[in-house]
């Protein structure tokens, strides 16, 4: 967010950038993806493709194709200024938490996520309140659901 884009093909014309449809165009189970590659390499990687696997449901690939319709595009950028707006929420709040400093709350840039080092202060291993303990905690007494990293 808030940073400027760079794609692979503005560092090199040989660049293989392979990707999926599952987040950015909300597509998770399709099993779709897709490549930019040299124009050299395409009837390799068809030959390798074909040796790998059949293909994804002509219906899936049908749909994806809607996926760079202008209409798409702008109803999928309203996604992600919900997801940027989610996010501001999120830091604002932590703002608050004085009990963790600034330095280990960590955005992930293009994410709507938040990395949080809760430091050895914030971590009650003696009582059994790791961060998988302290998630669950959370989720029952706050309703908030969070995903636990680091020591258990």
């Amino acid at each position: 967010y808030g940073k400027e884009e760079a794609t692979a093909l503005s560092f090199s014309s040989t660049a293989i950038v392979i990707n999926s449809f599952s987040k950015y165009y909300s597509m998770s189970g399709w099993r779709l993806g897709w490549m930019i590659l040299p124009s050299d390499l395409v009837d390799s990687i068809n030959v390798l493709q074909q040796n790998m696997f059949i293909n994804a449901p002509t219906i899936s690939q049908t749909a994806a194709m809607q996926c760079w319709e202008d209409e798409t595009i702008e109803e999928l950028e309203r996604h992600v200024a919900k997801y940027r707006a989610s996010r501001e929420i999120v830091l604002k709040e932590m703002e608050a938490v004085k009990e963790i400093p600034g330095k280990n709350i960590a955005p992930a840039d293009g994410g709507f996520y938040v990395y949080v080092d809760l430091g050895d202060d914030n971590v009650c291993m003696e009582e059994g309140m790791g961060s998988t303990e302290m998630c669950q905690r959370l989720l029952e007494t706050e309703g908030v659901a969070f995903t636990p990293g680091g020591v258990n």
